[in-house]
């Protein structure tokens, strides 16, 4: 029977992370000897720290396993320490605003046979039930099942599992990437797949996530587009699955399309220009046809609104990347 390390990275969030923990423990179906749980709190505040100590002295029955930073390192660094602390062959990587709905260990252990590294997604039901979580879950959730069982680019450490032999011999995630850059996936998963190795997306091991309000979550938005375009120039290919695809282009260039005809037709009273943005906005919901009716079926009172999410995502992602590409062209002539 193979066994797991379970390696969780926390910073100032000791109920999501205890919330997460004890969603493991009823939902993990190999035997409790066969899995540990490694927390790795990054710094928090002495409040948080003491919660999660008390938390595992009272849940002993618990194979869990808590270290602290010296000081804050960032989630990438945080793993590379729970990853040296493991005792198992094989490594899973959850965030903390995670839960496991239903077992993942034997999907893990049944994949890690064949694959070197695999990665999940978010289910489309995400754990707070307002409308800029149930607009990213489900918008993910589309994105990262339609190819079915495929490789992937990017190791998503929210839910991912790999080989501990692998994982110490390209030194883990790079412990320069601070919380708040969140590009230490897209990195690794790089860095992975150039060693040789491979990384493969399965639809089925998913987790449900607790996502931010809508400010939040278009700023987390904006900030993670700005490096993920210097990834993408030296990819010089988008990712193969998931939302950050083709279509979230074609999306982003339609909207900034439409918006800009509408504003010329504002100034010029110029027909053609609030034709023009009709058109535009017509391809923009087709490219977004297989999202909206997906989100009918989920949400169909909220779908109207996702949509224009969508449509304000676009104009903001835009902005985004002219400042990672102005960014980018700085560092490599400079």
């Amino acid at each position: 029977m193979s066994s797991i390390s379970v390696i969780i990275p926390t910073f100032n969030n000791s109920s999501q992370l205890i919330r997460c923990v004890l969603s493991i423990y009823k939902k993990f179906n190999i035997r409790k000897s066969n899995y540990e749980i490694i927390i790795v709190d990054d710094c928090s505040k002495l409040e948080h720290y003491n919660i999660i100590r008390n938390f595992i002295i009272k849940h002993k029955y618990i194979n869990l396993h808590l270290t602290k930073n010296i000081k804050n390192s960032g989630p990438g660094s945080s793993r590379n320490v729970g990853a040296k602390k493991a005792k198992f062959l094989n490594l899973l990587f959850l965030d903390s605003d995670v839960i496991l709905y239903k077992d993942i260990s034997n999907i893990i252990i049944n994949d890690l046979k064949k694959y070197d590294a695999v990665v999940g997604h978010y289910h489309y039901k995400p754990i707070n039930n307002i409308l800029s979580a149930n607009y990213k879950a489900i918008y993910n959730y589309l994105f990262f099942v339609r190819k079915g069982t495929t490789t992937f680019e990017t190791f998503n450490a929210s839910c991912a599992a790999i080989k501990k032999k692998i994982f110490t011999k390209l030194n883990g995630f790079d412990k320069n990437i601070k919380w708040g850059d969140d590009y230490e996936n897209e990195e690794f998963g790089r860095r992975i797949i150039k060693s040789g190795k491979n990384i493969t997306l399965n639809p089925k091991l998913t987790v449900q996530h607790e996502f931010p309000k809508l400010i939040k979550m278009f700023k987390l938005y904006f900030t993670r587009a700005i490096p993920y375009v210097s990834i993408i120039l030296k990819d010089k290919k988008l990712e193969s699955t998931g939302p950050a695809s083709y279509e979230m282009i074609f999306s982003i260039i339609l909207s900034v399309v439409t918006s800009m005809n509408l504003i010329m037709y504002i100034f010029f009273i110029k027909k053609i220009y609030l034709y023009l943005s009709i058109i535009s906005f017509f391809l923009f919901i087709l490219n977004n046809l297989n999202f909206l009716l997906f989100s009918i079926k989920i949400k169909p009172m909220q779908t109207p609104i996702f949509l224009i999410i969508n449509f304000m995502l676009g104009i903001s992602l835009s902005i985004a990347f002219i400042i990672g590409l102005i960014s980018y062209i700085f560092r490599k002539y400079s």
